[in-house]
């Protein structure tokens, strides 16, 4: 079995590597060593006519749907490839010629063990939807609820498995291969899109995001979710409610119906930042075929293969990348855009980076904001952060995409449409609701909490360090000889201490404020509050004193 699964897996690699050689890779071929294992092959007639992002798009296509995956992935991360490579990449369609019903009615079957007969009253043979890992077909159930099953393509797991093999086994050898990868880290993204199309395959994970969403949108009478039928959904086959509407990007039904565009628009504008600060779970691919117009107020969200979260931290971030974009504020920008991302070569300056940010999109940010390309201003962002190698969080990127996807179809129902002015009001909000007093003040005793615990721990693993230094096991080089650095550090860590100390105290207060009676904790907060505030105003003075 494993001789015939190598041999399989040879044939596989003689297939891609042939398919790049005919595209005009074969010289990347022979430099990372697979080349001897590629039968002689001529680069296609016109090859040499289109650009290397032109010809590896085609490569993709025609190696089929791992392959596709990985362009579309890429797409989406113009902190990494060039731009040129994103919007080619971006043309990569997941459309294919439908599996006759009878390959469908046997993976079905495999699932469960039982024929769609025995399952669904109807079962249309017809798909309404065909795509490289999954077809889609109407059913009904015995109970009347009209239903839609979508079944994974035979085989799809175990191709694609081949392919990761194999696209690892690739990346290590560009890995070793510096002078043609220097950028980028080829395994860490073959991890990455291995993560997301195995999720992708698994029907199980899509099911689970769907009760996720609707658990979140329950009571929700402008937002449908689709509910799981879980006695008939496995890890090839998800069966959910059927939902009938117009897509959102069918202006010319919706116009049929006496719809106003403009309400829809923004109801998806508004479900979809709900996701974002309210929810931290959003949808990743919002094109307007899967919102589904369902009433002159009501949208149907579907297709939840594709997923995005956002943690606290993560979501007060973003909030803040979106309203110092509108507010133009470049400083703050490029901050929290840096804390976000992370380098492999040496810290990025922020002064630098926000001068590159300024420099690249204010020209972007000189019209109104309704006329402002929402595509073209994520580009200059990624672009910027692409120079000075900064590499950033794969849901935040799939978070600008997928925004910048709602942008394109909203414009095309209301002119006026505006997602930057939308997403920064809802930021807001959420920044708001972040230093609330009582926010604060648990963030306060969470800090405490771990000083508390640091010094608990700090004596043993002190001892430890001491006898390791006693045994001769401990070398530590600390030198530091730029004595302006060290000027920096000393002036800084007064500030920060004493900015500590009066944000504590000033929690302490607003908190006491709200309360009947001064007490113990008004006091600790006074206290708190002058040490503050007399650090910041003594910092200067002991700095000059040193210096």
């Amino acid at each position: 079995m494993k001789i015939n699964q190598t041999f399989k897996n040879l044939k596989r690699v003689q297939r891609i590597g042939a398919v790049f050689a005919s595209h005009g890779f074969k010289s990347v071929m022979d430099d990372i060593g697979l080349g001897r294992l590629i039968p002689f092959q001529t680069p296609r007639e016109g090859t040499k006519k289109l650009s290397n992002a032109v010809r590896l798009r085609m490569a993709f296509e025609e190696l089929g749907t791992t392959f596709v995956k990985l362009g579309q992935m890429l797409s989406v991360r113009p902190d990494l490839i060039p731009r040129e490579y994103v919007e080619e990449f971006r043309k990569l369609q997941d459309q294919v010629a439908p599996l006759p019903v009878e390959d469908i009615r046997a993976e079905i079957r495999k699932e469960f063990d039982l024929a769609p007969e025995q399952i669904f009253d109807w079962f249309d043979a017809s798909p309404i939807g065909s795509a490289s890992i999954a077809q889609v077909h109407r059913a009904r159930l015995p109970d009347g609820r009209e239903m839609v099953v979508k079944v994974r393509r035979p085989g799809a797991d175990k191709q694609v498995e081949t392919d990761l093999s194999i696209l690892f086994m690739i990346a290590a050898m560009l890995d070793h291969y510096t002078d043609l990868v220097t950028v980028v880290d080829p395994v860490a993204i073959v991890e990455e899109f291995a993560s997301l199309i195995r999720a992708e395959l698994d029907f199980i994970h899509e099911a689970q995001n769907i009760k996720r969403f609707a658990e979140n949108f329950a009571g929700d009478e402008h937002v449908i979710v689709p509910e799981v039928a879980w006695e008939f959904t496995g890890k090839s086959v998800l069966t959910m409610s059927y939902l009938d509407g117009i897509p959102l990007s069918d202006a010319k039904r919706l116009d049929e119906k006496g719809y106003d565009k403009r309400t829809l628009a923004r109801l998806g504008l508004d479900t979809f930042f709900k996701m974002v600060f309210t929810h931290g779970l959003f949808h990743g691919d919002v094109h307007g075929g899967n919102l589904l117009v369902m009433g002159p107020d009501k949208l149907g969200v579907i297709d939840f293969g594709v997923a995005g979260s956002l943690d606290d931290r993560l979501m007060q971030e973003v909030g803040s990348i979106f309203i110092s974009l509108v507010s133009r504020d470049f400083r703050a920008l490029a901050r929290h855009y840096l804390r976000l991302g992370h380098t492999s070569r040496e810290p990025v300056s922020p002064e630098v980076f926000a001068r590159d940010l300024q420099r690249v999109i204010e020209p972007l940010m000189g019209l109104p904001l309704k006329e402002i390309n929402s595509a073209e201003l994520m580009m200059a962002l990624a672009g910027v952060a692409q120079r000075h190698r900064v590499q950033l969080p794969p849901q935040l990127l799939l978070l600008f995409r997928a925004a910048v996807t709602l942008d394109g179809v909203g414009r095309e129902l209301d002119p006026d449409f505006d997602v930057l002015s939308a997403a920064s009001g809802y930021a807001k909000a959420v920044v708001i609701e972040r230093y609330k007093p009582e926010r604060l003040f648990v963030d306060f005793v969470t800090v405490m909490r771990d000083l508390t615990d640091l010094g608990r721990d700090m004596p043993s693993q002190l001892h430890g360090i001491l006898k390791r230094a006693e045994e001769g096991g401990l070398v530590v080089d600390a030198r530091l000889h730029d004595k302006t650095l060290l000027a920096t550090i000393r002036r800084e860590g007064w500030k920060r201490v004493a900015a500590i100390l009066t944000g504590a105290g000033a929690v302490t207060l607003g908190i006491v404020h709200t309360s009947d009676s001064f007490g113990f904790a008004g006091l600790v907060g006074l206290m708190l509050l002058f040490a503050g505030l007399g650090g910041l105003i003594a910092a200067p003075l002991i700095q000059g004193r040193k210096g």
